[in-house]
């Protein structure tokens, strides 16, 4: 949904006519990262480009879409779907899969949470600009939104 709400500029957004979210005013970058186990078991040369991942399995959240991945590795995507970033992440700590695809801040946030997974330096799938979205039925206000990310 974040992509839908990129480019909307007023603060309500409005579902099938109806009053469903209010808009962030702050603007995140999202960046989403391909990240490489380096563990002395599998060592292998740091790839390049996203091309260098073809036919090698890849972390991705079930029900998730990567069209980025998808578009740069064609029929050579081949996904290893867990059922979030952070089982990945876990995944990825314990050689379990190789790769594994996530958003930057979420990578940040788990770092300083437990100790650093040891990978190659990460390959940039995309960044874009977005703003958040909050439902008028959700525990949490506009405001703190925006006040917790300034």
């Amino acid at each position: 949904m974040s992509g839908l709400l990129a480019g909307l500029s007023s603060k309500a957004l409005k579902v099938s006519g109806e009053l469903r979210y209010y808009l962030g005013m702050n603007v995140l970058r999202i960046i989403l990262l391909a990240l490489l186990f380096n563990g002395s078991a599998h060592s292998a040369p740091a790839p390049q480009s996203l091309v260098d991942l073809a036919g090698r399995p890849i972390g991705t959240v079930f029900g998730f879409q990567y069209p980025d991945l998808e578009q740069a590795l064609g029929t050579g995507f081949v996904r290893e779907d867990g059922p979030s970033n952070l089982s990945n992440l876990r995944k990825l700590a314990a050689g379990r899969v190789p790769h594994v695809s996530t958003i930057k801040y979420f990578y940040d946030y788990q770092l300083k949470q437990r100790e650093p997974i040891d990978v190659h330096p990460p390959l940039l799938v995309k960044q874009y600009l977005t703003r958040c979205a909050v439902s008028q039925k959700g525990r949490v206000s506009l405001a703190d939104v925006d006040t917790a990310l300034t």
